[in-house]
């Protein structure tokens, strides 16, 4: 069975970004909604990107940026399931507001303080 990782409904990103927790780190906005154990309780988590055309032009360099954010929050996501104890259901949306450098590096750190709070 593959496990479903992205959002896929915009309307599920809209009620991450209207109903969520924010946190920002700069340049990561992060959208946090958790759901209670009785709304799902197969427990659903799944994650969004948001980059703007606006700030990255070429296609390639926002793939880029999806990529590594998802995979810096594969790797972090055990520090995440520790701390499940109630919710067991997430949607989580990250929206990159500006270019940054030494993108990969600073992009595990922000990550890891996101998921320490």
């Amino acid at each position: 069975m593959k496990v479903q990782l992205k959002i896929k409904r915009s309307t599920n990103i809209i009620n991450t970004i209207k109903y969520g927790k924010s946190l920002f780190f700069f340049p990561i906005y992060t959208y946090v909604l958790l759901y209670s154990n009785k709304r799902y309780p197969e427990g659903i988590k799944l994650i969004g990107t948001l980059v703007k055309k606006k700030n990255f032009k070429k296609s390639v360099h926002r793939n880029k940026i999806k990529r590594l954010l998802r995979s810096s929050f594969l790797c972090n996501k055990s520090i995440l399931e520790e701390k499940k104890d109630k919710y067991k259901s997430y949607h989580i949306v990250f929206f990159i507001k500006e270019l940054f450098y030494q993108i990969s590096k600073k992009l595990i750190n922000l990550l890891k303080k996101y998921f320490m709070k």
